[in-house]
């Protein structure tokens, strides 16, 4: 039996990948190599970034609170 997904569940998973896409190539327009700097590195945006950083081979940089290192 498959799980359905919840509408909401659905459009966040998309909306976090666009956000975090949007940023990096279309409003900072970084290039290969280049080092980034974000904040909520564990927040659904922030862990989209992560994700979209290291497919463009970027130098990723994130502030996170005390209690979230270990998640990053």
């Amino acid at each position: 039996m498959r799980k359905r997904l919840d509408p909401a569940e659905a459009v966040s998973l998309v909306l976090n990948l666009l956000a975090a896409y949007q940023m990096l190539h279309r409003f900072a327009n970084v290039k290969r190599g280049e080092r980034v700097l974000f904040q909520a590195a564990v927040s659904g945006v922030g862990t989209s970034q992560l994700q979209l950083e290291r497919l463009a081979e970027l130098t990723m940089h994130g502030t996170v609170s005390r209690c979230e290192h270990d998640i990053v």
